[in-house]
Formats: C-alpha cells, sequence, structure tokens
C-alpha cells in the first residue's frame, strides 16, 4: 500500500516519472503490484498515454490482475487524450461484455469527448 501512495502522490505533484520509478522499485523488490498499482501507472502521463497503457496491459498479464472500474476509466481516459476514438469504444464494449458492468460515467464521458473531438472538424 505504501508504495501505491508514493507512486499516487508522486504523480499528482507532475513528477510522473517519480511515480513510475516507484513502481520500477517496487516490480525490482519483487513484490506484488495491485490493480491501484497499475492504475496508478496508467494514468501518470498524459502525453505518453500509449507506453501507459502497454505498461498497464504487462503488468496485469504478468500478474495476472483483473481490471477494475477504475482500470476501465483510465484506460478509456486514455484513449480520449490520444483522439483513439475507436480503442475507447473497444474498451467501453469490453467493460460491458465481461459480465461484470465495469463501466462508469467517467469511462462514458471520456468516450463521448473522443468522439465529440473526431465530429469537431465537420461542424
Amino acid at each position: 500500500i505504501s508504495y501505491n501512495t508514493a507512486m499516487n502522490a508522486a504523480i499528482r505533484v507532475d513528477t510522473w516519472k517519480g511515480g513510475i520509478r516507484i513502481l520500477q522499485a517496487a516490480l525490482l523488490r519483487s513484490l506484488q503490484p495491485s490493480i491501484i498499482s497499475s492504475n496508478c501507472a496508467m494514468t501518470a502521463e498524459p502525453s505518453s498515454w500509449r507506453r501507459a497503457l502497454e505498461s498497464c496491459g504487462s503488468i496485469c498479464r504478468q500478474y495476472s490482475l483483473q481490471m477494475d472500474e477504475t482500470s476501465f476509466g483510465s484506460s478509456t481516459s486514455a484513449f480520449a487524450r490520444g483522439d483513439c476514438w475507436q480503442d475507447c469504444l473497444n474498451v467501453l464494449r469490453v467493460s460491458m461484455c465481461n459480465g461484470r458492468r465495469l463501466i462508469n460515467t467517467i469511462s462514458i464521458n471520456a468516450a463521448i469527448g473522443a468522439c465529440i473531438g473526431v465530429a469537431a472538424p465537420w461542424h
């Protein structure tokens, strides 16, 4: 828990690289990351959203972590920041099809924002 708290604090004060370094240090010490660790990594740096998503996916696969509502919201927001509206909608589709209804207002708003961003040049 303290690693997650330190990661989150570092990311909140705009030192996303520090947050990622904290996660890497935890992994080097063979500590089991949680889905919270993965979610923190995913939201770390808006300009490197693709790398953040890849890191999250890698951590989830390696440690058999199940994405939660926050994970889907974070990944939807990351795709929206990258103007990847189709990927954003795919995340929503997956989150609704897995039987657990892991979708929330944040995910829906991010998807709408991504789609509006694509549609805006047509107005």
